[in-house]
């Protein structure tokens, strides 16, 4: 959508964020909730004391931006697939990850202690097809939605 392959498009919120696209976001979609949370494993509560921390995750920009309003100095490992692995092998103190139903946390032993953001799906649109076909998308959008 943001190179004009297509006009509209699907896409969720969390990663509107973290990528800070070129696309207009003309509505929110009732489907896909999730949650961008820190987690960490349930025994270990010391990173809470530090001031530097290492934190696993495919939202580096979020993650780090949530860490610096904390206080935290964050060192970021991006990972991709099983994050929830990471704390648990000694590569981060933290995750920041998608959580939907939160068995995955439960099932490597991980405990939910913020709640970053809430993300949805949202309809994205081509700010250029927008501008050039706006009556057209527009009762597109009213039809669907």
């Amino acid at each position: 959508v943001e190179q004009g392959a297509a006009d509209l498009g699907i896409m969720g919120l969390d990663l509107l964020l973290e990528h800070n696209f070129d696309v207009y976001i003309p509505a929110a979609l009732p489907f896909g909730e999730c949650r961008l949370s820190v987690a960490y494993p349930k025994e270990r509560t010391e990173w809470q004391k530090k001031r530097e921390i290492r934190v696993a995750t495919k939202y580096p920009r979020l993650a780090t931006e949530y860490f610096f309003r904390r206080g935290f100095n964050i060192r970021t490992i991006e990972l991709y697939g099983s994050i929830e692995i990471a704390p648990l092998t000694g590569l981060s103190d933290v995750i920041v990850d998608l959580v939907s139903t939160g068995a995955t946390l439960k099932a490597n032993n991980l405990v939910e202690e913020e709640i970053i953001l809430t993300s949805t799906a949202r309809l994205i649109m081509n700010p250029s097809a927008f501008a050039l076909g706006r009556q057209r998308i527009m009762q597109f959008i009213d039809k669907v939605f």
